[in-house]
């Protein structure tokens, strides 16, 4: 509702990497280093992705590690939007550029 109503030009929601797959996704195997793990969303996902694009928004999400920053393994779902007025050409984030992959 919040982003329905206030329209702020862009987002950025965290959580857990078991929201990807709730009912019905599924996690590639785990890799060391850089490369990131496949994650296939599930229906709770898919739903909370097509809730955000109705609300006027080009969504884009990845699972990251946080061993590059923090001495530990912890991984967190990140979902980033930009109003679809503000996006220009469809790919508004580079994941790979942003956590140096």
């Amino acid at each position: 509702r919040i982003l329905h109503d206030k329209q702020p030009p862009c987002f950025m929601f965290e959580n857990v990497p078991g929201l990807v797959t709730m009912d019905g996704g599924s996690r590639g195997k785990r890799e060391k280093g850089d490369k990131p793990t496949l994650f296939q969303p599930g229906t709770v996902f898919k739903r909370i992705l097509e809730a955000l694009n109705s609300c006027g928004y080009q969504v884009n999400w990845r699972v990251i590690n946080s061993w590059r920053w923090l001495p530990q393994q912890r991984e967190r779902v990140y979902i980033v939007g930009i109003r679809n007025d503000l996006s220009r050409d469809g790919t508004f984030l580079d994941w790979d550029m942003l956590i140096g992959t």
